[in-house]
């Protein structure tokens, strides 16, 4: 953390890049692979590069295709595209929820799981004096996605800050939040013999069947 709160301010940034011999601060963003989370991860990681950051921006080798369709690279934003580890049932070269079948959006969470191995590879060649695939400078902080909890590892492995991107808005949180309290606190707000009461904190009531409450489809760990 040290590292991070003596850097320049973005400003400052965007015009020490442009002097000799300024080395830009290293910036790893790691997003979820479905498109409403890795778009808002693609324009922070934009809005860092145009303040002078170096900025590099891990993925899959499924989507990286899309992503130069988006222009990363002209925004010079560093690729890191991740060897695709296996995934039972997994189709090939499918690696985003938006290009899955319903029925198997749920191995995207396998999918993610297993990219912690490779990623934990990648971080140690950029804090090797003589990294194969070094971008500059070694990263000073990881800013991850909300559904990437194993990148604070990484990151406190190497001494370095873990910021978490939520691409969520005020009021899905607040749903979210209210829904926590509900299951943690055994204070659901039983309405008849079925519904539920989601949004006890809320203005305008939100209610759902029971039974519905808890996806199975998805592994309780995404939670």
């Amino acid at each position: 953390i040290e590292r991070i709160t003596s850097f320049p301010s973005p400003a400052a940034c965007s015009i020490l890049a442009k002097m000799d011999g300024f080395k830009k601060p290293h910036v790893v963003v790691v997003p979820f692979p479905a498109l409403g989370h890795s778009i808002p991860s693609l324009d922070l990681a934009k809005l860092l590069a145009s303040n002078g950051l170096a900025v590099s921006y891990v993925t899959t080798q499924g989507n990286v295709s899309r992503l130069r369709h988006l222009h990363v690279e002209e925004a010079e934003i560093k690729l890191v595209v991740l060897p695709t580890p296996a995934v039972e049932g997994l189709p090939q070269a499918l690696e985003s929820t938006d290009v899955l079948p319903l029925d198997k959006i749920g191995l995207i969470f396998d999918l993610v799981q297993n990219l912690q191995q490779p990623f934990n590879v990648w971080m140690e060649q950029q804090f090797q004096n003589e990294g194969v695939d070094r971008l500059s400078e070694p990263p000073v902080c990881v800013i991850h996605d909300i559904l990437i909890g194993w990148a604070v590892e990484t990151a406190q492995k190497h001494k370095i800050a873990s910021f978490l991107f939520n691409i969520f808005g005020a009021f899905a949180m607040n749903l979210l939040h209210s829904m926590a309290c509900s299951i943690f606190q055994n204070q659901w707000t039983k309405e008849g013999e079925d519904s539920v009461l989601l949004s006890i904190n809320m203005p305008h009531p939100l209610r759902t069947v029971q039974a519905r409450a808890v996806p199975e489809s998805l592994p309780s760990r995404s939670f």
